[in-house]
């Protein structure tokens, strides 16, 4: 597999006047769907909206550390169909994903479902889809970035099904999994400032999720009720991980609809304390357990020569182990997006764009 560079534009031009299907994938640049055609000046305008050279490197793009070059990164972007303007927020996803703290090694490879989710705020996020049906098809910023990032991790990382990605199953995720912070409805300050970065400033953040989960409770009206609601939901038994004694790979990220956010912020909870509460009351007692999975995890406990009496299962250890962020549009529905069973952590980075902005 060779990477893509500025000297192969030619090659895009080309594909744009009949290039067969059969010679995209003779170069593994395919991921299913029809690919866009892609011209010099596109290029151009995608490199200088992120204030980037051609041959400027981005990172090495897991999970065989291929060097995401702008210009590589820039055509698989706009082989997706991703809009030049938008191109910034590719490459602070592709910094993110090839952060250590990530673990794109283990995600892109795995057998279980991982797929990189890409969640965008600030300014930047404008341009995406923030609130109803966001996690779903409609809006070509979300569906073309999301699907950059993934044509990225694969045609520069190598990350190719039965050689590289070896999910038993994968999911629709692993297509295209982005979308924007419903700012607009947040009565919370935005993600990224949370999580370090200047509020006024555009940032992404890539989680590792393993699936979707929808968690609705018509009755809930009041911050207890819905924290309450979320931590049940939490309980994932499938999931356990019988050394760590977690659910649900130990992290999650919740989409919170603005009209639990506004129940929960009227009650004078922050983004912070509804982690805490939700961590303190997502644990339960292995006895909870069908036998199947309650015995492996007891013998796991004798084993480290820790107690089986009163002995917990949790979702997470720490309210940091949460992604809480406010989404979506009318309505109860919410969504519980938990991590990779694998270990990784949620990385952010800034985008870099005057345009973008």
């Amino acid at each position: 597999m060779r990477p893509p560079g500025l000297s192969d534009v030619a090659l895009w031009e080309a594909s744009a006047s009949g290039m067969s299907e059969t010679a995209l994938r003779e170069m593994e640049i395919f991921d299913g769907l029809p690919l866009a055609p892609v011209t010099r000046a596109d290029v151009e305008t995608a490199l200088e909206a992120a204030g980037l050279g051609p041959d400027d490197l981005i990172g090495k793009m897991p999970p065989l550390s291929g060097p995401a070059v702008a210009a590589s990164v820039a055509i698989c972007a706009l082989l997706a169909g991703c809009e030049p303007a938008q191109f910034p927020v590719v490459v602070a996803a592709t910094k993110a994903i090839a952060d250590a703290a990530f673990n794109g090694l283990g995600v892109l490879t795995t057998t279980g479902t991982a797929a990189v989710t890409t969640i965008v705020s600030g300014p930047v996020g404008r341009t995406f889809n923030s609130g109803a049906n966001l996690l779903g098809p409609g809006h070509r910023a979300n569906a073309s970035v999301g699907r950059a990032i993934a044509l990225t991790a694969r045609v520069i990382g190598g990350a190719l099904p039965g050689l590289t990605d070896m999910a038993t199953m994968g999911q629709p995720g692993k297509y295209t999994f982005c979308f924007a912070e419903n700012e607009s409805q947040n009565p919370w300050g935005p993600l990224h400032a949370d999580r370090g970065v200047a509020p006024e400033q555009s940032a992404v953040t890539v989680f590792a999720a393993s699936g979707t989960v929808e968690v609705t409770n018509v009755h809930a009206a009041s911050a207890d009720e819905i924290v309450d609601t979320l931590a049940a939901a939490l309980f994932l038994p499938g999931t356990l991980d019988f050394d760590r004694g977690l659910t649900g790979g130990g992290r999650c990220l919740v989409l919170i609809s603005p009209d639990w956010a506004a129940i929960l912020a009227a009650d004078g909870l922050s983004r912070a304390e509804t982690c805490l509460r939700l961590c303190s009351r997502a644990t339960w007692p292995v006895s909870a357990l069908p036998p199947g999975l309650r015995q492996p995890l007891l013998a796991a406990r004798r084993r480290d020569g820790l107690p089986e009496s009163g002995a917990k299962i949790s979702a997470v250890e720490s309210p940091t182990d949460i992604l809480m962020v406010v989404a979506g549009g009318v309505g109860t529905k919410q969504t519980l997006i938990p991590c990779w069973a694998g270990g990784s952590q949620p990385v952010t980075a800034v985008v870099d764009s005057a345009v973008a902005a």
